[in-house]
């Protein structure tokens, strides 16, 4: 049920969570407190779509959303044609739909998706009588002026830590953060490039938000794990867990429920379930060693994920 509801795993520890947290505070608390004073008037409205983008900002740094030409152009855009929509369509409920689905065609289009940009275009056609009397002007405040001044604040926060150096450019100054500068490989040996993964994420055909250098650097550190945790004859142990030791939907966990004949090896037969990916809940049975073959890597449950459990290898 978990994984049907999309629960995500923790993959975060208590001091990044509370560093986006206070990011969050001092980005809102920056905004109420700085957009008067520079903007005078205009600087009062504040659009709610910006608490969103704080979101972003603070908590997903260096996602291709969180960026500034997503975070500015996705604004812009899409107020402008929430604010096109309101005038120029008369059902309001025809009009909200084209001002968010437009929006979001348009920042496909001009690579600058931003999730509250949608937001941004649908308080456009329904915020009321005070946001349609801004006509364009809305653009500019509270739209802009929100926007820019958060990508600011953001900058000036994330700088001081190195892994959340925002934009994600100046993350990949220097030496890399985690590792050192080596060739990343795939399980068959061949060296992975830059190029490799900006292809895989072309060809899955859908917004990923993740950028090929991330997914790289990633990459490395599972195959740094992977070297180190090399596989080993371990004993199979009832109520223990394990992998398949495949990726992406063909990736499978099993969880050993009883030993037949435990004490003759040709004989002994390993009766599973399959707890999660393909096959979810089926029950088995397989000889010792056919169930070696399929079930590669000792796993537990942590945070969240299932990792390599290396707690008595």
């Amino acid at each position: 049920m978990a994984s049907f509801l999309g629960l995500g795993p923790r993959n975060t520890s208590h001091r990044e969570k509370w560093l986006s947290a206070v990011g969050a505070f001092v980005g809102i608390l920056s905004l109420c407190l700085l957009a008067p004073q520079l903007w005078g008037e205009a600087g009062v409205l504040i659009a709610t779509s910006i608490g969103a983008s704080t979101v972003l900002l603070f908590a997903i740094p260096h996602g291709p959303l969180s960026q500034p030409w997503p975070v500015l152009l996705g604004y812009i855009v899409s107020a402008a044609i929430g604010v096109s929509c309101a005038r120029f369509i008369p059902h309001l409920a025809l009009a909200a739909a084209c001002a968010v689905g437009g929006a979001v065609l348009v920042m496909h289009y001009l690579r600058c998706l931003h999730p509250p940009g949608g937001a941004a275009a649908l308080a456009a056609v329904v915020g009321g009588e005070q946001v349609r009397a801004l006509g364009y002007d809305y653009l500019l405040s509270p739209i802009l002026y929100n926007a820019l001044l958060m990508v600011v604040v953001a900058l000036a926060f994330n700088i001081w830590f190195r892994h959340r150096r925002y934009p994600a450019y100046l993350s990949h100054i220097g030496p890399p953060a985690h590792t050192a500068a080596t060739l990343t490989r795939d399980p068959a040996g061949q060296h992975v490039t830059h190029e490799d993964m900006a292809w895989a994420l072309q060809k899955l055909d859908l917004f990923v938000d993740v950028s090929p250098e991330d997914l790289c650097e990633l990459f490395e550190l599972a195959g740094e794990h992977a070297r180190d945790g090399a596989a080993t004859d371990e004993a199979v142990l009832p109520g223990s867990y394990y992998s398949n030791g495949l990726t992406g939907f063909q990736w499978q966990v099993l969880r050993v429920d009883a030993l037949t004949n435990p004490t003759s090896t040709s004989r002994t037969r390993v009766e599973f379930q399959v707890v999660h990916g393909p096959s979810l809940g089926e029950y088995g049975s397989l000889p010792l060693a056919a169930f070696r073959e399929r079930a590669r890597v000792r796993v537990r449950w942590e945070q969240g994920h299932w990792i390599r459990d290396t707690a008595e290898q």
